[in-house]
C-alpha cells in the first residue's frame, strides 16, 4: 500500500488511516490472559496470536511456569482453556497454546526496529478485555535500544530491550508492541531502566531464537509484514530520528559523582512477601486480608519511592564549541536533599507487616543536609572519556555550563542551527544510552512556546534522569530548547517517603510535562557563563502596570493601577483599561500578561491592544499629548513667550485601540 503525502509530509488522513489498520490487526489478535499458581497466587496480563491454530506468546509474569487454569479471553468474547507449551525464564517469555482454527494473528519481525520509528502497544490494561471491550491501543515511536538490568518487583529481565513512549499500563505486560510493518516487534515487559523509567519489551527476534518450539518451525507463524512502512521522508518521528543521528554526534554522556553514592532501596514483592508467611492458610481471615493489604501497599510505596532516588547513571549534555563548553541542565548537578543517619545513609530495610514503622524509623535520628557533585566527566561519542569543570549556572534557565579540554571535538553550533519552539511543531528529545545505538528519542510537540517569564518552554515529550539535559530537536535539525529539570523538587535519599509526601512532586518522571531552556535565551546567557558568572536572576522589562487583587485570577487584564515615571504612564494607560494583546497575541491573564513580557527584553518596542470605554481621546498640542490637567499644567510651564502652538483633538473613533510603548527595565 502507497501512503499520500502532503507537502513531503505523511498526510493526517494516511495516518489515522495507518492506525486504524493497526488497531484493527492489533486487537483481533490480542487477548486477555488469566491463570492461578498454588493456593494464593492469581496472575493476569496479555498475550499475542501468533498462529491460526492457537499458539500464543505472553510473559513469564502472566503466565509463569507451573501455571494452572489459565484461561484465554479474547476480544470477539470468546473464552478458551490454554496449555503451557513451553517457558525461557531468562527471556520470561511462556508459549501457550488453545485449541482453534482460523484465528487472526500477527506476523514476526525477524529484524529490530529502528530508534524513531513508529510503534504500538496493545493490552488488556485494566482487565479490559475480560469486560467484554477491546483492546487497549496507543501508537508512539521506539525511543530506545539498550541491554536493561531490571529490578522490578515482578521481573528480573537482563538483556536487550526495545524502549517505547507509547502508553503501557497495568495488565499489558505480555502483550504485543507492533512495528511500522504491524508485525509483533517485542513482548512488553515489567522490566525499566532505573535512568529511564519507560516501558520496554523483550525483542521477537530473540524470542524466535529463543524458544524452541519456535526455532525449530513447530510453530507455523508468519514473518510477512501487514504494510509497507512510510518512508523516512513522510513520518514526523524518522524525520526527527534522522537529524538526531546528525545531532547526536554532539551529544555526551555525563558520569556524576556525589559525596553520597546513590541509593538503593530493597524491592518489594507483595506476592514473595506472602509466600514467606508460615502457615498463611491457617490464620483468620481477617489477618489475610490485613497482610495482603499491607503487603500491597508496601510495593507500591517502595516502587514509588525508588523513582525519587536518583540512579548511578549517565546523564545528558550537548557540546557546544570546538574549545570544549558543555551544556545541560542543573538538574543533573544539583546539590540533592539528603537525609543522614551519622556520617552517611542508612540502609532501609522493609520488616514484615510493619510498614509505618519502616517509615518512622527512616527518619529517627536522621539531619537533613545536601548531597553535593564531587567530580564530573564527560564520554564523547567516540568513546573518549574527558574529566570536566563546572563553570557557571544559570538559574532562571536551569542550566548548567561545563568544560572539557580536547582536541578536535565534535561540536553542534548553536549559533547557526537555533530557532524558536513553536507552539504545536513536532519536537524530539535526544539522551544518551549506552549500546549500538548510543542515543534514546523522545518525541512530542510543543505544547506552550513561554514559560517562567519567558526563559522556557513547555512540550509533551517524556523527560526523565536519563535524557535531563539533552537538545530539544525538530525535524529540520535545529534546536529549541535544552531539556531541563525531569521532577520539580528534586531527588532525595536516606528516608522513606510517605504515599501524602510523595504527592509534593508536581512535576514527575515521564508525566508529558516537559520543560526546556528556550535556545534564544540561551544565547543570550552564554557569554556570560562561559566567563564564569552564574545567573541568579534576570532583568526583566516592566510595562508599569498592576492588577486589583480582586481582578488577579480574572479572564480579563484590567489595570487597576499604573506605576510613576512608567512606559505605561508615557503611553497614556488609564485604570480600568483592558489589555486585549500585545503584539497581536490576546491575552486572557494576568500570568500570560507577564510571561509575554518576560520574553522580551529592555528596550523592545511593544504594540498594545487597549480597550476604554469611550475610545481614546486627548488633546494633541505641539508634540504633547494632554489628557489631564496636570499634563496641560506641565505644557504651559514649558511654554515660552511667542510660542506658536498647534493644537488638535484626536480620537480612535472606537473602545479597542493601539499604543506603542517602548519597555524599560525596572527600576532600583
Amino acid at each position: 500500500m502507497a501512503f499520500a503525502r502532503e507537502g513531503g509530509v505523511l498526510s493526517a488522513a494516511k495516518e489515522t488511516e495507518i492506525n486504524r489498520q493497526m488497531a484493527d490487526a492489533g486487537n483481533a489478535a490480542t487477548v486477555g490472559i488469566y491463570c492461578k499458581r498454588g493456593k494464593h497466587e492469581t496472575y493476569f496480563g496479555t498475550g499475542a496470536v501468533i498462529s491460526a491454530d492457537g499458539h500464543i506468546v505472553t510473559s513469564t509474569t502472566v503466565v509463569p511456569e507451573g501455571a494452572t487454569e489459565i484461561k484465554v479471553y479474547f476480544t470477539n468474547h470468546h473464552r478458551r482453556a490454554a496449555a503451557l507449551v513451553e517457558v525461557n525464564k531468562e527471556l520470561e517469555t511462556s508459549l501457550l497454546k488453545v485449541d482453534a482454527t482460523g484465528l487472526p494473528c500477527l506476523a514476526l519481525a525477524t529484524t529490530l526496529p529502528k530508534v524513531g520509528e513508529q510503534a504500538y502497544t496493545l493490552g488488556n490494561a485494566n482487565n479490559m478485555i475480560l469486560l467484554g471491550e477491546q483492546a487497549s491501543f496507543s501508537a508512539g515511536i521506539v525511543s530506545g535500544l539498550y541491554a536493561v538490568k531490571s529490578a522490578d518487583t515482578q521481573s528480573s529481565y537482563a538483556g536487550l530491550a526495545i524502549e517505547t513512549d507509547a502508553a503501557i499500563n497495568p495488565g499489558q505486560d505480555g502483550g504485543p508492541l507492533l512495528n511500522n510493518a504491524g508485525q509483533l516487534a517485542g513482548i512488553i515487559s515489567l522490566s525499566y531502566s532505573k535512568a529511564r523509567w519507560q516501558g520496554l519489551a523483550i525483542p521477537m527476534i530473540n524470542v524466535i531464537d529463543g524458544l524452541r518450539a519456535l526455532k525449530e518451525k513447530r510453530v507455523s507463524f508468519s514473518t510477512k509484514p501487514m504494510l509497507t512502512p512510510p518512508d523516512e521522508d513522510t513520518a514526523t518521528s524518522t524525520r526527527l530520528a534522522r537529524a538526531a543521528r546528525k545531532i547526536g554526534q554532539s551529544v555526551v554522556s555525563l558520569q556524576i559523582v556525589r559525596q553520597y553514592p546513590a541509593e538503593d532501596l530493597p524491592i518489594i514483592s507483595a506476592v514473595k512477601l506472602l509466600e514467606e508467611v508460615r502457615n498463611f492458610d491457617e490464620l483468620p481471615p481477617e489477618q489475610q486480608v490485613r497482610l495482603n493489604a499491607e503487603f500491597g501497599i508496601a510495593e507500591h510505596i517502595f516502587t514509588a519511592n525508588r523513582q525519587f532516588r536518583r540512579p548511578e547513571a549517565p546523564v545528558t549534555g550537548l557540546l557546544i564549541s570546538a574549545d570544549g563548553f558543555v551544556l545541560t541542565s542543573r538538574f543533573n548537578l544539583m546539590d540533592d536533599v539528603a537525609f543522614l543517619h551519622g556520617a552517611g545513609v542508612r540502609k532501609i530495610e522493609y520488616k514484615t507487616g510493619r510498614l509505618q514503622e519502616v517509615i518512622q524509623d527512616s527518619r529517627s535520628g536522621t539531619r537533613q543536609t545536601v548531597n553535593p557533585v564531587k567530580s564530573v566527566e564527560v564520554t564523547l561519542a567516540d568513546g573518549r572519556r574527558l574529566p570536566a569543570r563546572i563553570v557557571a549556572h544559570h538559574l532562571p534557565l536551569e542550566i548548567t555550563l561545563l568544560k572539557i579540554e580536547g582536541e578536535a571535538l565534535p561540536f553542534f553550533n548553536l549559533q547557526e542551527n537555533a530557532t524558536s519552539p513553536k507552539i504545536g511543531e513536532p519536537v524530539g528529545v535526544l539522551g544518551v544510552v549506552a549500546g549500538e545505538v548510543p542515543f534514546t528519542l523522545n518525541a512530542g510537540i510543543v505544547s506552550a512556546e513561554t514559560r517562567s517569564r519567558g526563559n522556557q518552554f513547555q512540550f509533551d515529550a517524556l523527560i526523565n534522569y536519563g535524557n535531563s539535559g539533552g537538545p530539544v530537536i525538530t525535524t529540520d535539525g535545529k534546536i529549541c530548547g535544552v531539556a531541563i529539570q525531569a521532577m520539580s523538587p528534586g531527588p532525595e535519599m536516606g528516608r522513606l517517603l510517605s504515599d501524602q509526601e510523595l504527592g509534593r512532586w508536581g512535576v514527575t518522571l515521564n508525566g508529558g510535562l516537559g520543560f526546556g531552556a528556550r535556545i534564544d535565551r540561551i544565547l543570550e546567557a552564554l557569554p556570560a557563563l562561559q566567563q564564569g558568572k552564574d545567573v541568579k536572576n534576570t532583568k526583566e522589562p516592566i510595562l508599569g502596570v498592576s492588577p486589583n487583587p480582586a481582578d488577579l485570577n480574572s479572564d480579563k487584564v484590567l489595570i487597576g493601577d499604573i506605576g510613576s515615571k512608567t512606559p505605561a504612564e508615557r503611553a497614556g494607560f488609564r485604570r480600568g483599561d483592558q489589555i486585549l494583546a500585545i503584539n497581536g497575541q490576546n491575552l486572557n491573564s494576568w500570568k500570560q500578561l507577564f510571561e509575554i513580557l518576560g520574553a522580551h527584553l529592555p528596550g523592545d518596542e511593544v504594540t498594545v491592544k487597549l480597550r476604554r470605554k469611550g475610545g481614546l481621546r486627548y488633546l494633541q498640542i505641539n508634540d504633547r499629548r494632554i489628557e489631564n490637567n496636570d499634563q496641560f499644567q506641565s505644557l504651559l510651564k514649558d511654554l515660552k513667550s511667542g510660542q506658536e502652538l498647534n493644537a488638535s483633538f484626536v480620537s480612535s473613533g472606537g473602545d479597542d485601540f493601539d499604543v506603542k510603548v517602548k519597555l524599560e527595565e525596572p527600576r532600583q
